[in-house]
Order: C-alpha cells, then structure tokens, then sequence
C-alpha cells in the first residue's frame, strides 16, 4: 500500500538511520548456511559447450565458451538476461563471475532471485558493480511493473571486483529475507525481498561483457531460529524503531525496515468492534491525542486519532494502523512481524488475528509471543503452522519442560531474568528452543548477551544493534595467551641469553675461546714479575695488552699473537692525559703511586688481560645472579626462561620481562626497552674492526 503521509514525515533522523544501515554492509564473516544444503536444483559448468537446457535467453547476447556462459549487454539501458531454475522459498545461488569489459565501473551483474521464466516485471535481484567499493557497488534491488528501479538496500565491498579477475559471489535466501556473500563473507542483507508464487533464477548484465562459470542453485532447510555458531545476533526491533519515530506505527516500522532489522515486533489488541489494532497500552492515552480504553472504542474512532504528535511535530497525522493495515505493509515492502497478543483473548478474539494473518498470506512471515500461555495454547489449536514464544518477566522453575508442553519455539525472557541464570540457555538450546531477550538497549548488555549466546535480541534500537552486529563479527581474531612457567618473578632476563637450548649448549662449550663474552686466557708479557712472559717485543717496548699501543700485540681467541694496532703517540697530549715514559723491552711499567694491589682470592676480572687496565667491553656480560648472604658472587648466568602458551587471549606486555624471544637479535631488540625505562645498563657499541 501507499503511505503519502509517511513518507513525507521521515525525518533526518529517519534518513541517518538508512543512511547507517547501508554503511553497515561491510565485509564481516560469515558462518555456513542455516542447514545442510541439500540436493542441487541447479549445477552447471558449461562443459558441454552450448547453453544448458532449460536455459532461456530472454534479451541480449548469450554464448558459451571456453567452459564458461558469456553474457553481452552493449548499453546501460539493457539489462540483458537469461533464466532457469524453478521458484524455491530457501536456497542458496552461487556463482563465479568476471567482468571481461565494462563500459564504465558503475555497470553491473546481477544474479535474478525471484524472475519470471519470460523475463516480465516485477522482479528481484543481487547486484554487484565492477566498481564494487562505490556506496553502492552491491544492492537488492526490485524492478517493478512500471519498469523503474526500487533499490530497497546498497553497500560496498573493501576491494573492487574490477574486470579480468574472478569473484565467487553467492545470495542466501529464506523467503523474504537474503543476504549478499563476496568471496564466501557475508557482505549485505535484506529482509524486503518480495516473492512471487513462481519465479525461478536469472543471470543478468547491463553495460558490460561478463563471464559465469559454476553456476549452483542449492536449495535449503526453512529458517530456523536458532542463532548458527559465529553468525550475528537477531534484530528485533521493539514497537518498529521506537526510538526513532512513535512506537506501534507504519512510520516506526519503516524506520526498522531500512535500519536492517530482521524482525519487528508490535501488540495487537482488539476494538470494541473486534478489530484487530496494534497498540501496546491498553488506553490510547499515552499514545494519541485521544482518551479511554482501546475496548471501549470503535475501529473509526480508533482511525480518527492522532498517534504521531506526541513523540514529534513532524509525525502529526500519523494513524493507529489495523493488524491488516500492517501486514500488508510487511508483505508489499518487506519485513517479518514477531507480534504479541497483548493481554487475556479469548479463544474468538484469537481466531480474528489468524484469520488476518492468512487473508494477508503472512503465516510464513509471522512469529506470535505473549505472556498469556491460554493466548498461546489457543493459537496452536487454531494455527499450528505459526511459531510461539512465551514472554516472560522471571524465569519459570524448568523452562524447558514448559516450552516441550506448550510447542514453545522461543522462550522470551527480560535481560534482568535472563542475568539471574544464563545457564538456561544452553538448557534451552539443547532442547531445541530459541532465546529472544527483551528489551535491551545497551552495548555492553549485547556483548554479555552474545557472550551467552542467545539468538536474538528486542531493542528499541535495531540500527544501532545492527552496527553493533557488523563491528563484534569483524573484531580481530583471539590470540595466544603466554605465561612465564620458569624461572620465578624477579630473575631478569638478559639480552645476552634466549631460550635457546641449542645456542646456550655451543655457548658453554666455546665460553673460554669467545673474545667478547668470557676472559681469554692470555700469557703476561715478558718482564721481571713474569720471567715467563711473551718474548720482547722487537721494538723494544712493550705496553699492557688490554691497552694496545704501537707494537702491541693482539691476541686472537686460539692464543696466537695478531696484527699489530697503531695508535697515535701524540694523543694523551692532545685528550689531556700524562703520557707515560716508555719503558725498556721487555719489563713491566711501572705500577702507579697509591694504586692498590688487587685483594688476595679475588677472582680475576674477565676483561682485564694480564693484571692490566679493564678493556671497554663491546658486548654485554651475560646475566650475573649474587648469593644472597654475602662473599663471592654466584656469576652463573640466570636459567633462561621457559614460556607456556595458551589460547585465546594474550594480555598486555609486562613491564620489565621479555616473552617469545626466538633469536639472539629478537632477544637483543626485546630488552632493550625496559631497559631505558629501568636505568638499567647500556652496553657500550660495539667496536669496528680493523
């Protein structure tokens, strides 16, 4: 039906919400189909090399080649196509397609979801540009009688599909309800698909030359309401978009439509005349700018309220819709209706709602609650093709054994109910029974109820839901978690050292050959206090090795005297420092006044080199640990550390400790950072040879 009066009163408001929900049609992953699919309507690769039978080309040029079905549109006003298949309720259709040549990236293909076999209007397809990051590079869109377009839902793809490379596309629906998968993730959804009684499958092409290769038509199991293992929470929206426009209205539910929702949900309540109304309160007094009780008063008096003024001037006018009135709005422009008998009905009163529900052809689309379990029971008798779900404020004392005596399809509990025992989810769950909370409008309160795993949500927010959906399933995946299981809190882990149990093995082995980690076992040079020093040098003088001077000599890691350094005689002059005498071959300089000698027992320090000057070392000592009461230092390097690991989660780095370290390099990188918050020391760089 039309609505004047509604579509001049959608707001920004209103139009802020579509424009979130087109944005909400990101790259998000998806879980398998709903059920196993089942046998192949339809599984083509064009092996044969002609058309396939029972392939019709109703316009356009179609041709195959190469094991792949052409399709030729040569203008963007010909949207050429070709059909097959057979009308299904739940399928899945797949496809491989590449855009061989396009006039311009706006051009399209579509795969047909709901096309007459002669090609005639209306009809509805799954578009996809070449360009298809444009905001509306991927749509669901309607071609109506009247051959124009009505595009119900667009997005973007991250990437473009571009020409000359092939894209697996496939279109999921169930009944009114389908969603968009680029490259086997869910990329857009609709819930306002609006099916014929016989339409089959169509390929189509509009300005562009593309190609198709494994065509499959898979058909489905009906929809359950049961959430699948990663897939998005259900939307219900709560009296339409009550947040966005007044409640229980035609206006609110368009809003929910375009905000994405999957459901909506509204009470219906009878007039005096028993006239099925949608209307929450049992009086229109808060509502409408009437007054009295909605049995007290007349389907005309009912239609002569304002129902719109009170939540916002631009909804003056806005009308208490019939349960026909907006059945017949879902069933024309899409949606799926969760509706509460709202209050006692009598068994007659109940038999006037089914009997408008099958007059509009809705029981495929209708989803019945309410908290009166006769209302319950009473509709199973009269409808049993219509699924129940009991509304609930506490939970009952087995929820289970009451779903199994009254059919329940879902148990409807409040957030606050659901809270006090979350355990009845699994325990409904393996009984087959769906969990819809009500009404939950916090994000937090999402997260703690996906976290639960219920299967659907009612919200007086369904776009921010929706967002919300899009974000939680494109969260970066769970990590590993790492505990330090040895050694315990307070050694450090040096840079010189890493788990490596390898490494540390050839360490110990060469400790004593390695010129810059342990002391080298060098001979004193030749003088009075060591008669059995090196020979003289030929230049008659001799300064400490770890000093080297001219002619002094080098020693290599296997003992044997190397090249001599050269050092510029001149330079304690110029830097300020007492240059000392030399001294005749082969004698000891002379040890400075007052310098005391090295104490008795005390160990030798690696970098010195015959008594002499401590060398400045160029790489960091490995790790000392000091016993703790005193005397001699334990200097065995502390035990590396050896790591656990676990899934899911990793928690933040820990000041001052160095996890995962593989290499000598990486263990290096890793600890200098806490290094510079610490004070701890820096080693000196590291010497160039020469």
């Amino acid at each position: 039906m039309t609505l004047p009066a509604t579509r001049t009163r959608l707001t920004a408001a209103l139009c802020a919400l579509a424009l979130a929900a087109g944005a909400l049609a990101v790259l998000t992953p998806s879980p398998p189909a709903s059920a196993e699919p089942g046998a192949a309507v339809v599984a083509e690769d064009f092996s044969a090399g002609t058309l396939p039978a029972g392939w019709r080309a109703v316009d356009g040029a179609w041709k195959v080649e190469n094991g792949r079905l052409y399709g030729t549109s040569t203008s963007s006003a010909a949207s050429n196509k070709i059909t097959f298949g057979r009308h299904l309720n739940d399928f899945r259709f797949e496809a491989t397609v590449r855009f061989e040549s396009v006039a311009s990236a706006t051009r399209w293909t579509a795969l047909g979801l709901d096309v007459p076999a002669d090609g005639a209007t209306p009809w509805w397809i799954a578009t996809m540009r070449s360009g298809t990051t444009a905001a509306n590079g991927l749509e669901f869109a309607e071609r109506t009688t009247a051959n124009t377009w009505n595009v119900t839902n667009t997005g973007s793809a991250p990437y473009a599909a571009g020409t000359g490379r092939d894209v697996r596309v496939a279109v999921e629906v169930h009944g009114s309800q389908a969603r968009w998968f680029v490259d086997g993730r869910e990329a857009l959804r609709t819930s306002s698909l609006r099916r014929s009684a016989d339409g089959g499958q169509a390929l189509l092409v509009n300005g562009a030359t593309v190609s198709f290769d494994d065509v499959t038509v898979t058909e489905l199991a009906p929809n359950g309401y049961l959430r699948p293992d990663g897939s998005p929470l259900t939307v219900i929206a709560h009296r339409g978009a009550s947040a966005a426009a007044p409640e229980n209205t035609l206006v609110a539910q368009e809003v929910a439509r375009r905000a994405s929702a999957d459901w909506i949900e509204n009470d219906v309540q009878p007039s005096r005349d028993g006239v099925p109304f949608v209307l929450h309160d049992t009086t229109v007094d808060r509502t409408t700018d009437g007054v009295g009780r909605i049995r007290d008063l007349t389907a005309a008096q009912l239609k002569a309220l304002d129902a719109g003024s009170w939540f916002a001037p631009q909804y003056a006018g806005e009308k208490l819709p019939t349960l026909a009135e907006q059945l017949a709005d879902l069933r024309t422009r899409g949606g799926n209706l969760l509706l509460e008998i709202k209050g006692a009905h009598t068994r007659d009163e109940v038999a006037r709602i089914v009997e408008v529900i099958r007059a509009e052809r809705m029981t495929s689309r209708v989803f019945i609650q309410s908290f009166e379990v006769d209302a319950l029971r009473h509709t199973r008798d009269l409808a049993p093709e219509l699924p129940l779900g009991l509304l609930r404020g506490s939970l009952d004392a087995d929820p289970v054994a009451l779903a199994r005596q009254l059919g329940l399809t879902a148990y409807n509990p409040s957030g606050a109910a659901l809270a006090a025992r979350p355990d009845v989810v699994r325990q409904l769950h393996d009984a087959g029974v769906a969990v819809l909370v009500w009404t939950i409008d916090s994000p937090h309160q999402w997260q703690s109820l996906e976290q639960a795993d219920v299967d659907g949500i009612i919200t007086n927010r369904p776009a921010e839901l929706a967002g919300w959906n899009a974000a939680y399933l494109q969260r970066p995946p769970a990590t590993p978690s790492v505990a330090i299981a040895s050694p315990a809190d307070g050694a450090i882990l040096d840079r010189a050292q890493a788990p490596d149990p390898h490494r540390d093995r050839d360490q110990r082995r060469h400790r004593h050959a390695h010129p810059r980690r342990a002391a080298v076992r060098r001979r004193p040079p030749a003088g009075p206090h060591h008669p059995a020093g090196w020979p003289a040098h030929p230049a008659g003088r001799r300064r400490r090795t770890g000093r080297p001077g001219v002619g002094d000599q080098h020693l290599h890691r296997d003992g044997h005297p190397g090249r001599p350094r050269v050092r510029d005689p001149d330079l304690r002059r110029r830097t300020g420092h007492a240059h000392r005498p030399e001294h005749p071959a082969g004698q000891r300089s002379v040890r400075r006044a007052g310098r005391p000698r090295r104490p008795a027992g005390r160990q030798a320090d690696p970098g010195r080199a015959g008594g002499g000057r401590r060398r400045r070392r160029a790489h960091p000592r490995p790790a000392l640990t000091r016993s703790v009461g005193g005397g001699r230092a334990d200097r065995r390097p502390a035990a590396p550390r050896v790591l656990s690991v676990a899934a899911p989660t990793v928690p933040g780095p820990v000041p001052g400790r160095v996890v995962g370290v593989s290499s000598r390099r990486s263990a290096r990188a890793a600890a200098a950072v806490p290094c510079r918050d610490r004070g701890c020391p820096r080693p000196s760089p590291r010497r160039p040879r020469r």
